[in-house]
């Protein structure tokens, strides 16, 4: 009997040793998902109103040093206006210039249900017509840019599956051929010591994003997204993904952020699709938060009428 009581004790010193060699922040680490999570939940005003530069660009890189160059380009304005409805949000642009799409509106209901799609809608004018898009045409082109209108909001959580990358995992990236040609346009062929510090955390939280099943694959386009975070604002400061081939070809950046009404808010961004040698780079002019934005704003009725 004496046997088994010390049996009994020494089984349960090893698990408690076991249990308190974890420390509490082992316990209650962040997951990629709750990271994640944050970032799409976090607070961007009751509503905001934002003038906004588009511009297209075809482009090629030097084969030396990746510098760009312009060889067409085009330009478009747009003012938006975002209101949220608890964790949803209603996004509305219409577009000033130029002349040929003057008159266009997109309105978008961003749900954060992942079991429910988005909703969305485009007035074409010249159609005198409100088209709505439907799941399958969410990853085609917004308005020619380079932003799909799934990119025109951020992901919804339960769609994906996520966890968080090391140096070492980002190092691995090198060896897929897509990242390679991706980082070899970007830099050049002289700016390989550029290109891997590039692919490294650089102090940020670096997340996997894996589509859960085909039909979101399908609809969405990504076979995988990789962001890169900012810890401390919560602010996505590029993204590269990969396309349905699993080969990566997109990459968005973030030029410039600052606080806005004591708001992190993007002011410059581009996304560029190296694929089609073709970048598009938005600016956001006198962005203004807790307007008291009219729920009128964000109807079918308003997006052909306009405001």
């Amino acid at each position: 009997m004496n046997l088994r009581k010390n049996i009994r004790l020494f089984i349960r010193v090893i698990c408690t040793v076991l249990l308190f060699s974890f420390s509490a922040s082992d316990i209650f680490a962040e997951t990629a998902y709750d990271f994640r999570k944050k970032v799409i939940d976090r607070y961007e005003g009751e509503d905001s109103n934002s003038r906004i530069v588009m511009k297209l660009q075809k482009i090629i890189h030097s084969k030396k040093d990746g510098g760009i160059k312009v060889k067409a380009e085009r330009e478009r304005k747009i003012v938006q206006y975002r209101k949220a409805y608890g964790k949803d949000d209603k996004i509305v642009m219409f577009f000033l210039e130029p002349a040929d799409v003057r008159g266009t509106g997109f309105l978008s209901y961003v749900y954060d249900d992942s079991e429910k799609d988005n909703d969305q809608w485009l007035y074409l004018p010249a159609l005198k017509k409100i088209k709505r898009i439907a799941s399958g045409d969410k990853s085609g082109s917004f308005m020619g840019s380079d932003f799909s209108f799934v990119d025109v909001s951020d992901i919804k959580i339960d769609e994906y599956k996520h966890k968080f990358l090391t140096d070492g995992d980002l190092k691995g990236l090198l060896k897929e051929k897509s990242v390679q040609s991706i980082l070899k346009k970007k830099f050049g062929k002289d700016g390989f010591s550029k290109a891997k510090i590039w692919l490294t955390t650089g102090g940020m939280k670096v997340v996997e994003s894996i589509p859960v099943d085909k039909k979101i694959l399908k609809d969405n386009g990504y076979s995988r997204i990789i962001s890169w975070i900012k810890p401390d604002n919560l602010i996505i400061e590029k993204t590269l993904y990969f396309g349905k081939n699993k080969r990566a070809f997109k990459v968005r950046e973030t030029i410039k952020s600052e606080k806005i009404q004591g708001i992190w808010s993007f002011t410059e961004m581009n996304m560029e699709n190296f694929k089609k040698k073709h970048r598009t780079i938005i600016k956001f002019d006198d962005t203004k938060y807790n307007l008291g934005v009219k729920d009128s704003y964000f109807t079918q009725r308003t997006l052909e009428r306009g405001l």
